[in-house]
């Protein structure tokens, strides 16, 4: 019981700090104030299991500068299983002035990395983490510096970076599960980046190593559309990477399996490793209430309730091309050389069934359909169902 309890408060930390909100400490928001960022506080994933840590970031408006603002940007944080520090620094400057609004920038870190993420960096807003990338089963332990220029116009947002540094796989080849850091082998890196995004929903990024040796093309489109009594949200994902990257540098599907939490525009019931692709569009449709159906609250001991039912359809196909043909990976399982795969996860669920704290809470089942002939499908039948929670921080 103590040990459901304190999942459900690390959860509820993690969904608060998955938004990224930052807490206002000293100062004023108009001239230089200090904000703690908690999406610091705690995380977890498979190799550090809990993370707990800080992060803070500095905002500052000299008058009398060539630049006419300031941000500065630190976190530090400790993994308890594999008794590690991490943590980096950053510097935003905005040029006073600039037509192009344009914000040059620099960060160096040493952390850890979730492998072959789908996620499209975002360098217009650089705090708070994603539950997501700290759920992943396999990472990189990465150290290195970036530097970049980020500008707008009316419609678009634009950033170009370049980062290098060195980074070492973090698993087992057999096993798929930690290593000591004496068993990483490091590797040095060049990548550069072109990011965009349109007011339309539409944003994308182009990665590239110099030497062609790595690419990596990531498109994604999110919308909602109010429809009356309910609300839609569409998110829709493509991805493409040549036959010579590396394992890490392909797609990792791979979801929130294992995790007793709904995340929206993940794969829910995906394994560890299942879904590596080099090619993959994905689309995900969310249909719920536009407002809950009743509200309930008590003050006198914070809790109430106010139910947002919903459905939701995750559908996604891949490709893979560079399997392993001569044996020489072990760690690629029988499913992964299925060269083209697809699941589809339909989800029903009920939101803020308790709304406690800060936190809505409620229910959401998901069924995992892939045909019976496919290596990936589960036996027996009750392997493709997932009772999972929901939480959503209260607007």
């Amino acid at each position: 019981m103590k040990r459901t309890l304190l999942t459900l408060i690390l959860l509820a930390a993690a969904a608060w700090g998955a938004y990224g909100q930052e807490t206002l400490l000293l100062g004023n928001a108009e001239r230089t104030a200090l904000y703690l960022d908690p999406g610091r506080i705690w995380n977890y994933n498979h190799y550090e299991h809990s993370r707990w840590g800080v992060g803070l970031r500095l905002v500052t408006h000299p008058q009398h500068f060539i630049f006419n603002k300031i941000d500065a940007s630190a976190y530090l944080g400790y993994g308890l299983h594999d008794q590690q520090w991490k943590g980096g620094i950053g510097l935003s400057e905005h040029w006073r002035g600039s037509r192009l609004h344009g914000v040059f920038y620099q960060r160096a870190v040493r952390d850890f990395r979730a492998a072959g993420s789908r996620r499209i960096a975002n360098p217009w807003n650089e705090s708070g983490q994603l539950l997501g990338d700290f759920m992943a089963r396999r990472m990189t332990d990465e150290q290195s510096i970036t530097l970049g220029h980020r500008w707008h116009t009316a419609r678009w947002r634009w950033a170009v970076e370049a980062s290098w540094g060195k980074r070492g796989w973090l698993f087992d080849e057999n096993r798929l599960l930690f290593l000591g850091t004496d068993n990483i082998n490091y590797a040095n890196f060049l990548h550069l980046r072109l990011l965009l995004r349109h007011s339309c929903g539409v944003s994308a990024m182009l990665e590239a190593a110099p030497d062609g040796s790595m690419a990596r093309l990531l498109a994604d489109y999110r919308r909602n559309i109010p429809l009356g009594f309910f609300s839609l949200d569409i998110f829709a994902q493509a991805g493409i990477t040549p036959e010579q990257n590396e394992y890490i540098d392909m797609f990792d599907l791979g979801g929130m399996w294992g995790a007793p939490v709904y995340t929206g525009h993940s794969l829910i019931t995906a394994r560890p490793n299942e879904f590596t692709t080099n090619a993959f569009t994905l689309l995900n449709l969310r249909l719920q209430t536009a407002n809950p159906l009743y509200k309930i609250y008590s003050s006198l001991f914070n809790v109430g309730s106010n139910p947002v039912p919903f459905v939701a359809f995750n559908a996604v196909w891949g490709m893979l091309w560079n399997q392993d043909t001569d044996g020489q990976m072990p760690w690629r399982s029988t499913y992964l050389q299925a060269p083209n795969r697809g699941i589809v996860e339909p989800t029903v669920g009920v939101n803020g069934l308790i709304r406690f704290g800060l936190v809505d809470w409620g229910l959401a089942f998901t069924y995992r359909y892939v045909p019976d002939s496919a290596p990936y499908h589960f036996s027996p039948e009750s392997s493709n169902f997932v009772l999972l929670i929901t939480a959503s921080l209260i607007p």
